[in-house]
């Protein structure tokens, strides 16, 4: 269950702590994972795509494979920016190969940096440094630096970790607008919350040349906008029009 949100928040954790203790070059971190762990690799990239140089995903499920509560997680737009390797054997019998392929296609779509390998004699027996080829390490060392993006698409279910990029959302709206529902006392948290995540927060944003932010969000009630230097194409001032209407200006 690595796409569950305790476990995503103790992964979260520990990358922190990682992060602080050790010298760690944070344009080469790089996450993989085989099977469930391959699906988890994917939530990972959609969750925090800043955090990573490159991906590999060793016959996992893919888009496809499961609908967490609040459905259609991991979202595609949120994973088009990290350069992504995906592995499969063809004679999987675990984990069938359509969830890759289908996968990709998906992300392919949306113009995603993605490579794809099946191997046509293989099982569920590809992991990543064992049966591959040697693809995984290659594909690292080949993936250094991590991009920003001035052009952001991206969805979140919660705002448990709802950062992507330079854009963080800190509240969305929930599914219990009415006022009589959400003072209902005899509705369980649980429920709350299950509802909740059926709210998706989405976020539009770029940044041109003229150092203009623009915004276009859908439930989105407050978000924070991480910028740095490098963002933008000049020095000067920086203006953020939000949903049409410009808040910042200076």
């Amino acid at each position: 269950g690595w796409w569950r949100t305790a476990m995503e928040t103790m992964v979260d954790s520990l990358l922190n702590e990682v992060m602080r203790t050790y010298r760690v070059d944070p344009e080469r971190v790089y996450i993989s994972g085989l099977s469930n762990g391959g699906t988890g690799t994917l939530d990972y990239v959609s969750l925090w795509p800043q955090r990573f140089s490159a991906a590999v995903v060793a016959m996992g499920a893919g888009l496809f494979g499961f609908i967490e509560r609040g459905g259609d997680r991991p979202f595609v737009s949120n994973v088009t920016h990290t350069p992504m390797l995906f592995l499969h054997g063809k004679r999987d019998e675990v984990i069938d190969v359509s969830a890759t392929t289908r996968t990709v296609d998906s992300l392919r779509a949306q113009h995603a940096d993605v490579a794809m390998k099946l191997f046509p004699e293989r099982g569920h027996e590809i992991a990543p440094g064992f049966g591959d080829d040697g693809m995984t390490v290659d594909f690292f060392e080949h993936h250094t630096g991590r991009v920003i993006p001035r052009k952001l698409d991206f969805k979140a279910a919660t705002t448990a970790h709802a950062r992507h990029y330079w854009v963080e959302i800190l509240e969305k709206d929930d599914a219990l607008a009415n006022e009589t529902l959400a003072s209902d006392s005899s509705i369980a948290d649980a429920v709350r919350a299950r509802l909740g995540s059926l709210v998706h927060a989405e976020v539009r944003a770029s940044i041109d040349d003229h150092n203009t932010i623009r915004l276009d969000t859908q439930h989105v009630r407050k978000l924070r906008l991480l910028l740095r230097p490098d963002l933008f194409a000049r020095e000067g001032s920086v203006k953020v029009v939000l949903n049409g209407k410009t808040v910042s200006d200076g």
